[in-house]
C-alpha cells in the first residue's frame, strides 16, 4: 500500500462517517508497524528493506532510525494516516532507537 492509496482509504472513512453524521475528525486512522530498527541508524541498502512489506502477521518495517522517520512523515504529508501504533520486535534494542531516534527526528 502506497501513502497516496492509505490516504484514499482514509478519506473514504471519513466520508462515510460525515455520511452517518458523525464528525470526521473525530475518526482517527492508526498504521500499525512493527519496527526491526536492527544496529545501524539506516537501512545497510537504502531502498531494498527500508520500506513497509506484507509480513506473515501485518505490516513490518526493516530499517534505521532515520528510514521510520522518513517513512512516518512521508505517510503524514500524504494524509495517509493520524498516527502510527509501533511494535518493536526487540523492545530492549529498538524502543530507546524509536524514542531517541526517530521521534527526535520528527520533533525537528
Amino acid at each position: 500500500t502506497t501513502p497516496e492509496q492509505a490516504a484514499a482509504v482514509r478519506d473514504e472513512l471519513r466520508a462515510g462517517a460525515a455520511a452517518h453524521g458523525r464528525d470526521p475528525d473525530a475518526l482517527r486512522v492508526l498504521v500499525a508497524l512493527t519496527v526491526d530498527l536492527g544496529d545501524v541508524e539506516t537501512a545497510p541498502e537504502p531502498g531494498l528493506e527500508s520500506g513497509p512489506q506484507l509480513a506473515g502477521r501485518g505490516t513490518y518495517f526493516r530499517g534505521g532510525p532515520v528510514d521510520l522517520a522518513d517513512l512516518i512523515a512521508q505517510w503524514h504529508r500524504a494524509g495517509a494516516a493520524d498516527g502510527f501504533h509501533l511494535t518493536p520486535i526487540t523492545p530492549e534494542r529498538d524502543l530507546e532507537r524509536i524514542v531517541n531516534g526517530t521521534v527526535a527526528l520528527l520533533q525537528h
